[in-house]
């Protein structure tokens, strides 16, 4: 989702690696509004390397007098121009390795789970969106063990729109809940996992929906060695793009081979980097 120069940047470098790592991948980029992409170097490469762009809605939510934007994950979805099996991907991943797609989509939608586990009402919200709950444990990234809370970076699913129409529903009934803490800025995954209920066996979350970490590895920087991240099939980097030259050197110059580009629009994308 290419969303204003920071995204744009994000989206180009992941169709550059992620179309020599993984070949048959095939990138859809939504752009929200009418306010562009925000970088001429990253429109360029979306425009000549991605398969379509297509123009979705901007943020119908306000959370704390703002345009919720992180809506704009469940609006790419609804309104996809893809009909068959898709994979979300947020801007800033990019794909480390080819994807087995026969095993990362499954018969209900499924995402990773996060890192660390958040506490949510979720008895509550089951409820109130008329699904039946129950305790299923996940473990997370840290070793937590609690309900399913999954991370909206990356999500498989068999049917976009109708993924994204559940999605976005769901999100409008938790909204209406003064029980829920942090819907900003978590309303999209708290939301999505009564989704994915709605749209499973028996209305219930199983672990047919849990994918395995190596699916949406995170770039931590307080992590001693990020040398890990290399097995994963996806890389979360959360545009910390100094860490990506560090342990992704070989990649970076292989990509770079064909794109001379690359470390151009890395260089941009480190205006923008976190610590």
């Amino acid at each position: 989702m290419a969303d204003g120069a920071r995204l744009s940047i994000g989206v180009a470098i992941n169709i550059l690696i992620s179309k020599k790592t993984c070949p048959a991948a095939i990138f859809h980029v939504a752009i929200p509004g009418p306010g562009g992409m925000g970088d001429d170097l990253a429109a360029a490469i979306i425009d000549s390397q991605a398969a379509s762009t297509y123009q979705i809605d901007g943020p119908q939510i306000s959370l704390d007098g703002k345009p919720y934007k992180i809506e704009n994950k469940i609006t790419a979805l609804r309104q996809s121009v893809v009909e068959e099996a898709a994979v979300f991907v947020d801007s800033d991943v990019f794909l480390n390795r080819p994807l087995p797609v026969e095993y990362l989509i499954r018969e209900a939608p499924a995402a990773v789970p996060e890192h660390g586990l958040h506490q949510f009402p979720w008895v509550e919200i089951f409820k109130t969106v008329n699904l039946p709950y129950r305790y299923l444990p996940v473990v997370t990234g840290n070793g937590s063990v609690g309900d399913p809370w999954l991370n909206a970076g990356l999500v498989s699913c068999r049917h976009p729109r109708q993924l994204g129409a559940v999605w976005s529903m769901m999100a409008d009934l938790v909204l209406k809940l003064d029980s829920v803490p942090e819907k900003n800025p978590y309303l999209d995954q708290i939301s999505l996992i009564p989704a994915i209920a709605q749209l499973s066996s028996g209305r219930q979350v199983s672990h047919e929906s849990i994918l395995p970490d190596l699916f949406n590895q995170h770039v931590f920087p307080w992590v001693e060695d990020l040398s890990y991240l290399r097995n994963s099939y996806v890389v979360h980097h959360h545009n910390r793009y100094t860490l990506l030259e560090k342990y992704f050197s070989k990649l970076i110059n292989w990509v770079s081979a064909d794109h001379p580009e690359l470390p151009e629009l890395i260089s941009r994308g480190k205006i923008y980097e976190r610590a």
